[in-house]
């Protein structure tokens, strides 16, 4: 019997999903709101769906401070979205770097038409 998924809903539109596709965010230890994307971070956590859209309204609507049970101050969902699409494009940058470590990456057009 395969194993359940497990299930989160989102804090700002309320729709149930697989907690992999969800973004999940946590307090770090100053206080201040963090993506966990690997989701392996300690603490509560509180999830989100992946659109800019759910972000911006669970910080309008001060959501993940409810969820999360602290006070979280001003937090700003530009800066936060932008917090999040930094860390996802280093972690981008890091499985390319991998990949061409070892030896798995193709420049140049050439090089990727006959391959």
């Amino acid at each position: 019997m395969p194993k359940a998924r497990p299930l989160r809903s989102c804090v700002a539109c309320r729709e149930q999903r697989d907690k992999h596709n969800l973004l999940r965010f946590v307090l770090d230890p100053e206080g201040r709101l963090c993506p966990d994307l690997q989701q392996k971070l300690p603490g509560r956590g509180v999830y989100t769906c992946l659109s800019a859209r759910c972000l911006s309204q669970a910080v309008k609507r001060k959501q993940l401070s409810r969820a999360l049970g602290a006070e979280l101050g001003e937090v700003n969902a530009e800066t936060l979205l932008q917090s999040v699409r930094e860390r996802l494009e280093d972690r981008i940058a890091s499985y390319i770097s991998l990949a061409n470590k070892g030896g798995k990456v193709v420049s140049g057009s050439y090089q990727v038409l006959i391959s």
